[in-house]
Formats: C-alpha cells, sequence, structure tokens
C-alpha cells in the first residue's frame, strides 16, 4: 500500500485503527497509531520524514505472528475487528470501536497534532543502512545460473530470516 493511500485513509480518521500488513508485519499509521497505543497496547512509536510524502509519519509496527494476540486483547476491551471491505489479500484489518455509537464527539480525546509533534524523529541510523546494504549485496553477487533450485531457495530463505530477524529487532 502507498504512503499517499495510508495518508488519505487517516486524515480524516477518528474512530477506527487501520493495521495495514507490510511483508511479515502489521503495522498502524498516524491517527490509527495513536488510538492503538492509547487504548490496545502500547509499542515502541517511530516517527520518519518520508520524501514521497513530504512530511513526517508516525507509525508503530509489530509481526503478523502476533496479530491473532492483539485481536484477541482488543476484542477483550470491547473493540470489534474486521477484514477492510473491497481489499485483497486481506492487507488491512480494520478496529472499531474507539468512539462509542451515537457519540456526538468528534475528536479524540488526545490531539492528534499535538500528541505527534511530541514524538522525536527517529533518523535512518548508520547500522540499517551498511546491514540493508550488504543483504544488496550478498544478492547481487548471488550465482544463481550456477546454483540449483535447492540452493537457492536455501539462500533466499536465510536472506529473509536475516531481514526478519533485523526487523524484528527493530520493532521490539
Amino acid at each position: 500500500m502507498k504512503i499517499s493511500e495510508i495518508q488519505n485513509m487517516e486524515q480524516n480518521n477518528i474512530n477506527c485503527c487501520y493495521l495495514v500488513k507490510e511483508g511479515i508485519f502489521r503495522r498502524a499509521y498516524e491517527r490509527s497509531a495513536m488510538l492503538f497505543s492509547f487504548q490496545i497496547k502500547a509499542f515502541k512509536l517511530i516517527k520518519r520524514y518520508i520524501k514521497c510524502a513530504g512530511q513526517d509519519i508516525v507509525y508503530l509496527g509489530f509481526p503478523d505472528s502476533a496479530l491473532g494476540e492483539i485481536l484477541n486483547e482488543a476484542k477483550g476491551k470491547g473493540y470489534n475487528a474486521e477484514f477492510a471491505i473491497g481489499r485483497q489479500n486481506n492487507d488491512i484489518i480494520v478496529i472499531r470501536g474507539f468512539v462509542p455509537k451515537g457519540s456526538l464527539r468528534e475528536k479524540p480525546l488526545v490531539d492528534f497534532e499535538q500528541w505527534k509533534s511530541d514524538i522525536p524523529i527517529v533518523a535512518a541510523d548508520k547500522e540499517t543502512s551498511i546491514r540493508f546494504e550488504l543483504i544488496i549485496e550478498k544478492i547481487k553477487n548471488y550465482p544463481v545460473a550456477n546454483k540449483t533450485p535447492v540452493e537457492s531457495l536455501e539462500f533466499l530463505s536465510n536472506i529473509q530470516k536475516e531481514i526478519n530477524e533485523y526487523q524484528l529487532k527493530l520493532y521490539t
């Protein structure tokens, strides 16, 4: 999902949390991240300047493997979760119920812009850049023409494991 689509989805969001699937992770952006961290479970919040969006974006993430536990926790607190209608591959889960039905309240209890401004920007660190450059080099230099399909699959599996382990360290 493109960041522009996420921005459009989040722009007027006041009463639900969108969990967007990205690889093996689920992410909540902007207002969804605020509602999720206050009402469901506190996670590490990340704020980065996204060049193509032209602004700072706040998000949180967790492994997709933890989704069942998260949804159970949300349901236990009275929220309803469902797959977004009209989306393919179940890439967005919507958690509803943050504003009571029939409520005239139009804004969440906390001002989103104030909340967002209080989160420090996380710059891409040198270690991350170096690590991913090394992974790209490994892929570029892998002699796939001289390897069997099983060897290539094993190589790809090891690359995925390396990326997943590193991302897990970033988000927990």
